[in-house]
């Protein structure tokens, strides 16, 4: 006994491989083909037909949500990447983007101790100079 599938079973065991598979892979030209069904039902049509178109128009109507729940995906992946930047520009014009204020500091950590280094050679210098001064006067 079989059992009448809906489309979206039928869709789901059958036409999915189907619809993914290129036209051109197809070795047997007596095969129909799923883009030469017209989407339009008749009341002429065969049953197996009929069914087929059923399943096209699910998978073409899937088709479209599945593109439309993309772009909005994309759409609001790119707002809130704006978002973002706009943050970390408004941040930088600021000063206050963690990173710039972890390199400035950085940056002052090394101008202090290079600072450090060459009062210290300058002080070293002033005292052997009047060491060597001193020395000389006598």
């Amino acid at each position: 006994m079989e059992v009448d599938q809906s489309p979206e079973e039928y869709f789901h065991q059958h036409a999915a491989a189907a619809l993914l598979r290129s036209d051109a892979d197809d070795v047997d030209d007596s095969k129909e083909s799923w883009s030469e069904i017209e989407d339009a039902s008749s009341t002429e049509d065969d049953p197996v037909v009929s069914k087929k178109k059923r399943v096209l128009r699910y998978g073409r109507n899937r088709l479209s949500e599945m593109r439309e729940r993309f772009n909005d995906a994309k759409a609001r992946l790119y707002e809130e990447k704006q978002q973002q930047l706009d943050l970390e520009w408004a941040q930088l014009q600021d000063g206050t983007h963690p990173q710039y204020r972890e390199f400035i500091d950085q940056v002052d950590a090394r101008w202090t101790d290079r600072l450090a280094k060459i009062d210290f050679k300058l002080k070293c210098s002033n005292k052997l100079a009047q060491g060597n001064l001193g020395a000389t006067k006598r």
